[in-house]
């Protein structure tokens, strides 16, 4: 992972996090884009949870990932289909946006280390950032809700239509 000291917690625990920090990275721990992950200040967490609770979205025994803020370089999405990767782009380089199609080997080499080791499905995004020169995993995201960024949505469609009539018939 990028940022080794993350941690899982409820969303009740944030606000002290935040207060002991100053301001910290908070992301959902499920895959249901509950709100967007992200640096967040005692104010700002506090217009989510408002935010959550008015839409009634909340319980208080929600998980989110806690994490001391990383200042990233850059960061990649790739497309993993039966545990290959299948397409991938850059998606922001210092900070801004920057779709690019050319994806440096270190970050395709992380991501198969990352699948032998773990896969939350059959078909998943990995994104990929760069810190202080070292490569990590940012998270992993369900392929119906990812954006291509410059990845090729024909090499990406293919692949996903090859496995699932290989797999279901």
């Amino acid at each position: 992972m990028l940022s080794r000291d993350a941690k899982l917690v409820p969303i009740e625990d944030v606000k002290r996090t935040i207060a002991e920090h100053g301001r910290v990275f908070v992301r959902p721990d499920e895959d249901n884009k509950l709100f967007d992950g992200g640096i967040y200040d005692t104010e700002s967490f506090g217009a989510i949870v408002a935010m959550l609770e008015a839409k009634d979205r909340l319980s208080r025994s929600t998980g989110v990932i806690v994490a001391p803020i990383v200042e990233i370089e850059a960061e990649w999405r790739t497309f993993v289909v039966d545990g290959e990767v299948v397409a991938a782009s850059s998606y922001r380089v210092d900070g801004k946006a920057n779709i690019d199609a050319h994806v440096p080997y270190a970050v395709t080499d992380l991501v198969y280390e990352a699948v032998e080791r773990w896969r939350p499905d059959t078909v998943f995004c990995l994104d990929i950032a760069r810190s202080e020169g070292r490569y990590g995993v940012v998270e992993a995201n369900c392929f119906n809700a990812a954006r291509l960024y410059g990845a090729n949505p024909r090499a990406i469609l293919q692949a996903v239509s090859e496995f699932v009539e290989a797999t279901f018939g």
